[in-house]
């Protein structure tokens, strides 16, 4: 035993050198578990309702590619107060999809005329959906009307204006802002403003964004093809008010006072999301947008991706609406709505802030809509341009085309 004791003192560097090893070797071991555990639970995420979002939606934007598969098992959202569509049948839809002559409902290719059509066509397919359960009480009537109404989803009421417009817009000293909401026309909308405008200074717009500024070297109109995205691609209301009066300084290099002219162009709400699942459908998203409000990025854990993949290319609309995280849902109330005052995106996908919120919203956006000189309607082209025209004192070369 004494040999023993002298022969391990004689050799303790050695053995201190080895257990250390093993002590790493150790560590080194347990992070491997860790990850091969992570990477199950990665592999398994439909089964653990959105565990590991945090870390999804920043490998969604930063363009990491994934194992080709989505989020199933999220609880449905019925929202409807603006945008949201009702949850297609679950059950019987093999049958329904049978009776209009094989074609899938889900199917992006199938048109929204198609779609009104063999609602009419088929009264078990509507009944189906007005049988949903919905937050806001109105929401059943504003559905069926978009299935059996006109061609808008809500009831349009034009009000004569008491009072002559105010604030007559000054090119020379002024700005445009143009809130673009996604798949309400807005593309097209860009275009007329590139190509057929009348404008009295000369612009060059053959490379985009092309920096149109007015004769006296200032910002005019902050739109996507004359500025591009320096607020953010697809900004709201609220990101602009943060972004554009330290824009505008910086381009017309002075600091001055101006007023600004918010503007927008709406789209009946359950076509602009019908449309937005079909863009998503084909594969495309708009993966560089950020938001921000109250002086801060929206956390990870807030505003969260629908998908694993570096798109969602072939979602059915029933896991499109499915998703409660989607950005999609109640889109034009919350692009022009005052986010401040609801918190920002803080409690967004929580179920029992919802209702709240979006009524929020909606009340904040009609309050914001009616502080705009102007907005147009994509379904009301030659009203638009005309309107357009009376409050900016700026022509059209050629008349719109209703989209």
């Amino acid at each position: 035993m004494v040999q023993f004791i002298k022969w391990l003192r004689s050799r303790r560097k050695v053995l201190t050198i080895v257990l250390f090893l093993g002590f790493m070797y150790s560590v080194m071991l347990l992070i491997r578990g860790s990850d091969i555990t992570d990477a199950i639970h990665s592999s398994s995420i439909a089964n653990e309702e959105r565990r590991n979002a945090s870390t999804l939606y920043l490998a969604s934007s930063s363009g990491i590619r994934r194992n080709n598969f989505t989020l199933k098992n999220i609880l449905p959202d019925n929202l409807t107060v603006i945008e949201e569509r009702p949850s297609i049948m679950k059950n019987g839809r093999a049958n329904i999809s049978k009776r209009f002559h094989g074609k899938d409902l889900a199917n992006p290719a199938y048109t929204i005329a198609e779609w009104k059509v063999k609602a009419r066509e088929n009264n078990q397919f509507l009944q189906e959906i007005l049988s949903q359960s919905y937050y806001h009480p109105d929401s059943k009537k504003i559905v069926s009307r978009y299935f059996l109404g006109g061609n808008s989803t809500f009831l349009q009421q034009h009000e004569p204006m008491k009072t002559q417009l105010k604030n007559n817009y000054d090119i020379n000293k002024d700005l445009i802002v143009f809130v673009h909401i996604q798949k309400t026309g807005g593309m097209y909308l860009n275009e007329r403003f590139r190509k057929n405008l009348k404008l009295d200074f000369p612009c060059n717009c053959k490379k985009l964004p092309c920096g149109c500024l007015n004769k006296h070297h200032r910002m005019w109109m902050y739109t996507s093809v004359f500025s591009g995205w320096p607020c953010g691609l697809h900004a709201d209301w609220t990101q602009m008010h943060s972004c554009i009066p330290q824009l505008a300084d910086k381009v017309d290099k002075e600091h001055r006072e101006r007023r600004y002219f918010y503007m927008t162009q709406l789209r009946d709400p359950l076509d602009r999301y019908i449309s937005e699942w079909k863009h998503q459908a084909r594969g495309n998203h708009w993966e560089d947008s950020f938001y921000i409000c109250a002086g801060g990025h929206a956390e990870w854990g807030q505003v969260r991706p629908c998908f694993l993949t570096d798109n969602w290319r072939g979602v059915s609309l029933d896991d499109f609406m499915k998703c409660k995280y989607n950005l999609a849902t109640n889109q034009m109330a919350r692009m022009l709505a005052d986010l401040e005052r609801s918190n920002c995106y803080e409690h967004f996908h929580e179920e029992k802030y919802k209702r709240q919120r979006a009524l929020q919203w909606v009340s904040s956006a009609k309050e914001n809509l009616r502080s705009m000189e102007y907005f147009g309607m994509m379904n009301q082209p030659e009203q638009s341009d005309k309107l357009f025209s009376k409050v900016y004192s700026l022509e059209f070369k050629s008349k719109s085309v209703e989209s």
